[in-house]
């Protein structure tokens, strides 16, 4: 995996596995780290976008996906666009997660 802007590549892995581990009876959760970095090689369109589709197919599958984002690393105008995309956003707070 020599390109780490290659999409389709990582989805269609991401696909493999999720389809594989769907038939055990475990929860397939998987850890998405981390956004900032992602924002760092692509622009928000583009992260956005790949963004979309991996949460669409990680829902598709029944999985769960924890995305994290470094929101002092980031835009606020960027953090708003992508907010949308994710069932719920925590923040931490104080040593403690919390919904924001």
């Amino acid at each position: 995996f020599d390109d780490a802007t290659d999409f389709a590549y990582l989805g269609r892995r991401t696909r493999e596995f999720l389809r594989r581990w769907a038939v055990t009876a475990n929860q397939t959760v998987l850890t998405f780290e981390t956004v900032s970095d992602l924002l760092d090689l692509v622009d928000c369109r583009t992260a956005f976008r790949f963004l979309h589709l991996y949460t669409r197919l990680t829902r598709a599958t029944g999985a769960h996906c924890w995305f994290h984002l470094d929101p002092a690393a980031t835009d606020e105008r960027t953090v708003r666009t992508l907010s949308p995309l994710f069932d719920e956003t925590l923040a931490y707070h104080d040593g403690t997660w919390v919904r924001s």
